[in-house]
């Protein structure tokens, strides 16, 4: 009981602020690794592919980009959930980073469906 006890205290901690460029510069390298990761080792069977392979590896690395873009817009800029830096936690950042890999991967399975298939 006292290990839930010790998570819960962990997630109800206050969260340190992130700065927007840093944030950015962060979104960028994440694109950037996907793009060549995949390029690289050629996983889920892009190694198949005979034609623009490294376009399409740029694609992926561009959608992460785009759909971690969309989702902040939406739920950063637009609804202004974590306006308010003083009760933004690890809780909150956890769901946070939850949504941002739900938006990155149908924004990759929209454009695997749509390049690939």
């Amino acid at each position: 009981m006292q290990m839930i006890k010790d998570v819960v205290q962990l997630l109800n901690k206050p969260f340190p602020e992130m700065e927007r460029l840093t944030y950015f510069k962060l979104l960028i390298s994440l694109s950037l690794f996907v793009t060549f990761f995949l390029y690289i080792f050629e996983p889920f069977g892009l190694s198949t592919l005979e034609e623009n392979q490294f376009l399409i590896c740029l694609g992926f690395g561009s959608m992460t980009f785009v759909g971690a873009m969309i989702y902040d817009f939406i739920f950063h800029v637009i609804l202004r959930l974590n306006s308010d830096a003083e009760k933004w936690t690890y809780g909150k950042w956890v769901v946070d980073n939850l949504g941002y890999m739900l938006f990155i991967s149908l924004a990759n399975f929209l454009y695997a469906r749509l390049v690939i298939i």
